[in-house]
C-alpha cells in the first residue's frame, strides 16, 4: 500500500544540488513555484476523489495531480499508486466502491454524461480518477476487474486543453487535474471550483512558455497536419482508426 500524502506547508524552501532554492510544497524551483496560485482557503467537496496513479506518472516533472491534492481539503484527495487494484487496496484506504454513490471518470460507450451521473449520485460521493497515459490508464482498468462494475463518466468538453505544454492525445483530452476540476464543478454545482483548481496549471504553463517552452498541437492534430516527426506505432494507428483520421503519406 503506497498513499501520497502531499501537506501545504508554510512556503518552506530547501536547496537542490546545483544550489537552487526549491519549494517543499511542490517540488518546483523556488522561482517557478506555482504554490502562490493555490486556493486559500483550500476547497471543500461533499465527497472524495480517489487517483489511481500509474508509477511512472508519478517521476513526471510537470504532473498535476499535486494541484489537485494540495487544492481541495486534507483528506478530500486519496492518491494510490499502482498497476493494477482489487478490492483490498480500496479497503486497505478505508475507501467503499458503493456503485450507488461512486463513479469512475473512463470514457466508453456504456459511459454515462457526468450531468446524467450528477443527479443520480448519492452524496457523500467517490470519484476514481485513473492518472497516466491513455496506454496506461486503459492497461490498469483491463487488468482492474473491481472497477468493470463502476458506473463510467464521461465529460462533456468545450474548447481543449489549458496544459499547452504538454502534448494530449487528441483534442478531447484532459490532464488529470483538468478532468477533477471540471468533474468537480458539476458535481458540487460550482463553476468557480474549475477556476480555482486550474489556476495553478495556469501558472505553471504560463512559467514554461516564458522559459522557453512552446505550445503543442494534440497528436492527432500533429499527425493529420504532417507536423508529427515521430515514427506513428501501433496504439497510435488504431487510436486513429476509431477517430476516423487518415495519417497523412511518408
Amino acid at each position: 500500500m503506497i498513499i501520497e500524502n502531499l501537506e501545504l506547508s508554510s512556503s518552506l524552501h530547501i536547496e537542490d544540488s546545483s544550489g537552487r532554492k526549491m519549494c517543499e510544497t511542490c517540488n518546483r524551483p523556488e522561482k517557478v513555484c506555482w504554490c502562490p496560485s493555490l486556493p486559500n482557503p483550500r476547497i471543500a467537496i461533499m465527497g472524495r476523489v480517489v487517483v489511481l496513479q500509474h508509477p511512472a506518472e508519478e517521476k513526471r516533472n510537470l504532473k498535476t495531480i499535486p494541484m489537485l491534492k494540495l487544492g481541495l481539503q486534507h483528506g478530500m484527495c486519496t492518491i494510490i499508486r499502482g498497476k493494477k487494484f482489487n478490492s483490498n487496496r480500496f479497503h486497505e484506504n478505508g475507501i467503499s466502491l458503493d456503485p450507488k454513490s461512486t463513479v469512475l471518470l473512463y470514457p466508453g460507450r456504456d459511459s454515462k454524461n457526468i450531468y446524467e451521473a450528477a443527479v443520480e449520485l448519492d452524496r457523500p460521493y467517490t470519484i476514481i480518477l485513473i492518472d497516466g497515459t491513455w496506454a496506461q490508464a486503459n492497461a490498469i482498468y483491463n487488468i482492474s476487474p473491481v472497477l468493470h462494475y463502476l458506473t463510467k463518466v464521461t465529460l462533456k468538453i468545450d474548447g481543449f486543453s489549458e496544459y499547452v505544454i504538454r502534448t494530449q492525445p487528441s483534442a478531447s483530452c484532459l490532464s488529470s487535474v483538468e478532468t477533477a476540476a471540471i468533474a468537480l464543478s458539476v458535481l458540487e454545482n460550482d463553476d468557480s471550483i474549475k477556476t480555482k483548481l486550474l489556476a495553478p496549471l495556469r501558472t505553471l504553463c504560463d512559467f514554461q512558455l516564458n522559459h522557453g517552452a512552446v505550445v503543442h498541437d494534440n497528436k492527432v492534430t500533429s499527425i493529420s497536419e504532417g507536423k508529427f516527426r515521430r515514427k506513428v506505432g501501433r496504439r497510435t494507428e488504431k487510436f486513429l482508426r476509431k477517430l476516423g483520421v487518415e495519417k497523412p503519406p511518408l
